[in-house]
């Protein structure tokens, strides 16, 4: 740093005398002004420094010189020394306190001058002045030593001279230590945050140890941080120019010029940091700062587009704006600010632009950028704001008039618009279709039909693929009347929109072109039926002129007007009446509107009491709805109005009700149906079966599902329906019986056989617990003992059923039966012996009641478990029993004769 600078412009030596340096050093108050004036190193402290030096030095060596002269009697001693020191009566010890006042005098000019030397920007200590200051006091007592002083004070003296002469090496020893120490300590203090005291023990450190870089280069830092900048700039200045790059000290020495505006510094010491980050984007955005402050813009533009844009950050793109501006380049400030407002609010962006327009209020470039702002925060007012003060400025900005056109089309505003697409349309001589297109609707829309065409025939040559052009040409013709050439234009349009299909499918101006056909037809049409009126009502007697007008109003989707010329024309010819039901129904075949048509002639129908034709027409009404059952329901209710025992129409309002769920009205709409003689047909036994489901008829439902089932015998869903219905409440037996029905019908289901055992086990675990109840308070009645037993026979609980069979035995006619399903339980636990037993109890006979045959099975089961087991001997014995009574039941005579071989 040049010192000149730092100082101002003034001499170090003008403030020296007011800056009290020892008070400085012990921490007392200084001027900014006080401290940047020493800033440079030993300037002005070293002057004063070497004059304490000097001046000690010559005060020894006169001291010395004249002592020695007085000692041994030199003339020229008395010429200069006062009388005192030369009269006679004056003594050695005399001469010696008034040469020890002089050398207090020199030791306070030593502190002083001692103390001139410490100081915060010296680089080193003035080792050779120090020892010359601290050594120059011995060089008296020396000198009396080796003079004629008395023999007692020779060896005192001595050994003070040796002792100051030697001092220097303790003065520099403890200094150094010292200032390793208050070094440390500082570094401490900074580690656990205490700043002030961290500054005060650097301090001290730097005084007494300049020459130590990293001992300043931590006192700069701390007191960056204690609000003494300027003194922390100057000691990291001096590390710097010793050739220190700490970046963490380079960086802060930065920031110091940079806030001092010292932009020549700022700029060499990012320079510096830039060499050792050179990746660092702050670092790269304030040394673009300094070299915008110093009027290098190019330098600082060319810095900042060293870095890929994508890297750019919102101080870069400040920075780079700035240059831009410095050098009138619109294009590259516009751009920066166009990647500012993207972080910005609309307000704040829209402001920015406004000062980059002020910088350049003729730029139309700024005015679009600023209407794109707008448009894409959707601030519509302003865009329009913008664009109107572009053309303003860029009349021939045709892209501005054609965006005003979009707004001003938006906003309903036709008027705008219209004067917007007419400057493009007047100011160059080939607009684009869409501008045309547009200007063309806006003619259309103030009737200015033939202007239009002309403009659009103009056209249409340069756009020879575009079918928007002859379809407007068409709608244009049409709306002048002029019907061929309409049709003509617009068939073009069809024929160009199908040349060029639209992802494979067809293009929607196709469907356009032929929306635009079938209006012209109709316009055709208008006309034809207007002079078909005009005949007819020329000549009322010609019914073929009246029904070729009827014709036409059906073609012309004129129903209602249709219907009201049959009307007129059947009150006038009531002979016609025939004809004119059939031509009516030709005449639906031509109208979009065959409804009213039909209705027409239902109402004729009606009134002719033509139930079953009026009922066919509601059919045929309905077949061709969007809503065929309310067309269905009108119409029968309509009927049954005139005719409540008709049928037909009741069945089918049964069915009308049953489709829209009204089941109660289904049920009272099909009542009367059969009350009257209405046969039981599958549809109409249907709706009662659907209508007994869900009005919750137990008995109906029973009843119409044997109906139904003999409609169709291999239908099982009415079944499964009916079996759902029982089950859900809980009318278990009626839903085993319908399960089983359905099993019989579709045998295959497995659905249904899973039903039918899940429910069957339900039933007979809900009557378990019932036969216990009972049983508990009955416990010896056969029949339920008996019941209880061949349930838990079922279960498995072999034991516990032999235990309630036992006690059915009592009973004799339960008696042999009971012993044979004792037999059972028992061969199933194998427990052969005691079924042995109860076998020889069974008695079996040739009868063939029921019970017979069932003691016969169970006997025949007790043989089949013998056999399983490899107990043939027992198995042939019981088939042989069987045999004796039955040889012809089941397999026997063939087990028997299997079993014996």
């Amino acid at each position: 740093m040049d010192f000149d600078a730092a100082c101002g412009g003034q001499c170090p030596l003008t403030d020296w005398a007011e800056s009290a340096p020892l008070g400085s050093f012990m921490g007392g108050p200084r001027r900014q002004e006080s401290v940047m004036a020493f800033s440079h190193p030993s300037r002005a402290r070293d002057a004063c420094f070497t004059a304490v030096c000097l001046l000690t030095a010559a005060l020894s060596i006169a001291a010395s010189a004249c002592a020695r002269g007085l000692m041994s009697g030199a003339d020229w001693v008395g010429r200069i020394l006062p009388p005192v020191f030369t009269r006679e009566t004056a003594s050695f010890e005399t001469l010696l306190y008034a040469f020890i006042a002089v050398q207090t005098a020199l030791t306070l000019l030593f502190f002083v001058g001692y103390f001139c030397s410490l100081d915060l920007w010296r680089r080193r200590r003035p080792v050779a002045r120090l020892w010359l200051l601290t050594a120059a006091p011995g060089l008296f007592p020396a000198v009396l030593a080796i003079s004629n002083a008395p023999e007692e004070l020779i060896v005192w003296l001595g050994a003070l001279g040796a002792t100051l002469v030697a001092a220097p090496l303790l003065v520099l020893g403890l200094e150094r230590l010292a200032g390793w120490l208050m070094t440390a300590l500082g570094r401490r203090a900074r580690d656990r945050d205490w700043m002030r005291l961290a500054a005060r023990c650097l301090k001290w450190g730097t005084r007494l140890a300049p020459a130590d870089p990293a001992a300043r280069r931590d006192c700069g830092m701390v007191l960056r941080t204690t609000g003494e900048p300027a003194t922390a700039r100057a000691l990291l200045e001096t590390v710097f120019e010793a050739g220190q790059r700490d970046p963490e000290m380079v960086e802060v020495l930065s920031e110091l010029s940079l806030a001092e505006e010292d932009w020549q510094a700022a700029e060499e010491r990012l320079e510096a940091l830039r060499q050792l980050r050179p990746h660092d984007r702050d670092v790269i955005v304030r040394l673009a700062v300094a070299r915008n402050r110093l009027g290098r813009f190019e330098a600082a533009r060319d810095l900042i587009l060293s870095i890929p844009p994508e890297g750019h950050t919102p101080p870069m793109l400040e920075e780079l704006e700035l240059c831009a501006r410095a050098l009138h380049d619109i294009q590259g400030a516009l751009s920066a600010a166009e990647r500012l407002a993207l972080g910005m609010g609309y307000e704040a962006a829209r402001d920015h632009y406004g000062s980059l327009r002020d910088a350049f209020p003729q730029s139309p470039e700024i005015l679009w950028a600023m209407a794109d702002l707008a448009r894409q925060r959707r601030h519509f007012a302003d865009e329009t704001q913008r664009l109107e003060e572009l053309i303003a400025i860029a009349p021939e900005h045709w892209d501005a008039h054609a965006r005003l056109a979009g707004i001003y089309r938006d906003q309903n505003r036709p008027d705008l618009q219209f004067r917007r697409l007419q400057a493009i349309i007047d100011g160059t001589r080939t607009p684009d279709a869409e501008t045309l297109l547009e200007y063309a609707r806006l003619l259309a829309g103030r009737s200015d039909y033939k202007h239009g065409l002309r403009l659009m025939q103009q056209h249409a040559l340069r756009f020879p693929e575009d079918a928007r052009f002859p379809l407007a040409i068409a709608r244009f013709h049409l709306a002048l009347d002029e019907l061929e050439a309409a049709e003509g234009a617009a068939r073009a349009a069809l024929d160009a929109a199908a040349a060029r299909p639209q992802n494979g499918d067809e293009s929607p101006l196709a469907g356009e072109a032929r929306s635009l056909i079938r209006r012209i037809e109709k316009a055709s049409n208008r006309r034809r039926l207007e002079a078909a009126r005009v005949a007819a009502e020329a000549d009322p007697n010609d019914v073929d002129k009246r029904f070729a007008f009827i014709a036409l109003l059906a073609e012309n989707d004129d129903a209602e007007a249709c219907v009201r010329e049959l009307d007129r024309l059947a009150s006038r010819h009531p002979e016609l009446k025939a004809r004119i039901q059939r031509e009516a129904i030709e005449f639906t075949a031509k109208t979009e509107r065959p409804f009213i048509i039909y209705r027409y002639l239902s109402d004729l129908a009606l009134q002719d009491k033509e139930l079953e034709r009026a009922l066919e027409l509601y059919t045929v009404m309905s077949a061709r709805s969007l809503h065929p059952r309310e067309i269905i329901g009108e119409g029968c209710e309509r009927i049954l109005t005139l005719k409540p025992d008709f049928l037909p129409a009741r069945a089918m309002l049964g069915e009308f009700h049953a489709s829209r769920a009204e089941w109660n009205e289904a049920i009272a709409a099909l009542t009367p149906y059969f009350q009257n003689g209405g046969e039981h047909t599958e549809a109409v036994d249907r709706v009662m079966f659907q209508a007994a489901l869900n009005t919750q008829d137990v008995a109906a439902v029973g009843e119409y599902l044997d109906r139904l089932i003999a409609h169709k015998p291999r239908d099982a869903a009415p079944a499964l329906a009916a079996a759902e219905f029982y089950q859900a409440r809980e009318m278990d037996a009626l839903a085993i019986q319908a399960l089983r029905r359905a099993r019989s019908i579709d045998d295959n289901n497995a659905s249904v056989y899973e039903q039918l055992r899940a429910l069957t086990e339900k039933v007979k675990e809900a009557r378990y617990f019932e036969l216990r109840d009972q049983i508990e308070r009955d416990p010896e009645n056969v029949a339920l003992n008996m019941e209880m037993g061949d349930i838990l026979l079922e279960r498995g609980e072999h034991l516990q059923a032999v235990k309630y069979y036992q006690i059915a035995a009592r009973d004799d006619s339960l008696a042999n039966l009971s012993q044979a399903k004792q037999a059972l339980c028992l061969a199933h636990r194998r427990l052969f012996d005691m079924a042995e037993e109860q076998l020889d109890r069974v008695t079996l006979d040739r009868s063939g009641d029921p019970q017979s045959h069932e003691i016969k099975a169970l006997v025949y089961a007790v043989g089949a478990i013998y056999e399983s087991d490899n107990m043939l001997k027992q198995a042939l014995g019981v088939y042989k029993r069987i045999f004796r009574v039955d040889a012809g039941f089941r397999d026997v005579a063939r087990k028997i004769e299997k079993i014996g071989s």
